[in-house]
Parts: C-alpha cells; sequence; structure tokens
C-alpha cells in the first residue's frame, strides 16, 4: 500500500507540474491605477553604464523627464532576446507607469517593442509572457496574442 501511495503522489505531481506553456510574466495595473503589480518578475534597475544601450536616442534625451528602468531578460529566440523595461513619466493626466517588452538583436539593437501593461485612469492594460514566449495583452477585457517572428517583431495571432 505504501508503494501505491508513493505512486499516486509522483502521479499527481506529474500532472499538475507538467503545463505545456507556463506564464512567465504576468502585469496588471493595481485596483487603483497607480503602479503596475509584475508578480514574479525582479527588481528593475535603474540605467547606468552598460545599460545605455537599451535605450534609444529619444529615450536617452527624454530621460530627464522619463525614468526607465531595466529589468531581466526574458529569454532568447533564434537571432534576438527579450527584455522588460519600466517607464515611470507624468502626462496632463497624471503620473503613468509601463512595462514594455523589447526585443533586441545579438549586437543590442532594438528590433520592436510592445507596451505590454500601464496605468490609466480610463483604460485597463495588462499582459502575460508565456514560457514559449508568446504574449497575452488584455485592454478593456479584449484579448490580443502576440508572437514573435524570426526577426524579432511582435505580431498579431489571427
Amino acid at each position: 500500500m505504501k508503494i501505491n501511495i508513493q505512486l499516486l503522489i509522483l502521479f499527481t505531481l506529474m500532472i499538475t507540474g507538467c503545463s505545456t506553456n507556463p506564464v512567465m510574466l504576468d502585469v496588471k495595473p493595481t485596483e487603483d491605477m497607480t503602479k503596475l503589480k509584475t508578480g514574479n518578475l525582479t527588481d528593475f534597475e535603474i540605467i547606468k553604464n552598460d545599460d545605455i544601450k537599451y535605450l534609444t536616442p529619444t529615450e536617452i534625451f527624454n530621460s530627464i523627464s522619463v525614468s526607465y528602468r531595466i529589468g531581466e531578460t526574458l529569454g532568447f529566440k533564434n537571432d534576438f532576446y527579450i527584455k522588460t523595461m519600466l517607464k515611470n513619466f507624468t502626462t496632463k493626466d497624471g503620473y503613468r507607469t509601463e512595462l514594455v517588452l523589447r526585443s533586441y538583436d545579438s549586437k543590442d539593437k532594438l528590433s520592436d517593442e510592445l507596451v505590454l501593461a500601464r496605468t490609466d485612469n480610463d483604460t485597463i492594460f495588462s499582459g502575460k509572457v508565456f514560457k514559449d514566449l508568446t504574449i497575452q495583452k488584455m485592454v478593456n477585457d479584449v484579448e490580443t496574442n502576440y508572437t514573435i517572428d524570426s526577426k524579432g517583431k511582435f505580431q498579431i495571432i489571427k
């Protein structure tokens, strides 16, 4: 009987632990729409030294009024990789935070970007990134799914 219980436990762990596409990142605004809940994502770091390569010339110029923080690398695919960026800035409607997914080629050149989540007074933006680097973005309960093509461009899945 002891062996049967162990087999049952092992079988249960195998079934519950084998998700075909686990969520790597789940981002959504807080209920008061003032911050983003980044779930399991590690801290974002203030841009310094070598991290400046992840900013465009416009972002470097805007860094006086916009705070940019580079997050972790989510994954690699073909000849590009995906990094997260947190942007904090002020608009005429108040303070905003955005979490942006960015793809870079093997030479650290920006290929594409996608706003995954942000705080906003009248629009709810949230999103998830899965282990296979597919993306689910929700805007006011409307779901849009994305994949990343061989050049690192975000493409809507139809």
